[in-house]
């Protein structure tokens, strides 16, 4: 099954890296997971609508954690590789996008956004290994 990690978060990146790291062949990333590191959370946003069109199903959910999504800085997001639409990921992302706008994000202090890092990274971890 081929997945792709879409993510903002550092620490979500750097594990990714560290633990599939991207190998180009033939002009292709051949690697288990493939990462798409993006600058903000809204191009995460962006990039998960488009690989879903795509035909890629969300494996995590889209407002997973009790946190208010416009106030979450930082998002992690797995797909998998489908041979068609998935309306229910689709459907997720919409409402998940109704509630990014509702709002932008705070102005955090540095450590806020370490301890977002974190959260964001342990909901993540357990989309990639479920017994956690």
């Amino acid at each position: 099954m081929k997945l792709v990690v879409i993510t903002n978060n550092p620490k979500t990146a750097e594990y990714i890296r560290s633990q599939y790291p991207q190998q180009e062949s033939a002009g292709e990333t051949v690697s288990p997971i493939l990462l798409v590191f993006c600058e903000t959370r809204d191009e995460v946003y962006m990039q998960v609508r488009d690989y879903i069109h795509r035909n890629w199903k969300l494996q995590n959910h889209a407002m997973y954690g009790n946190i208010q999504l416009h106030k979450q800085p930082y998002r992690s997001m797995v797909l998998c590789e489908e041979t068609q639409l998935d309306s229910a990921s689709l459907l997720l992302w919409e409402q998940a996008m109704e509630r990014v706008k509702r709002g932008r994000i705070p102005d955090y202090s540095e450590q806020v956004l370490q301890d977002f890092q974190a959260l964001d990274f342990s909901l993540f971890s357990s989309i990639i290994y479920p017994s956690n």
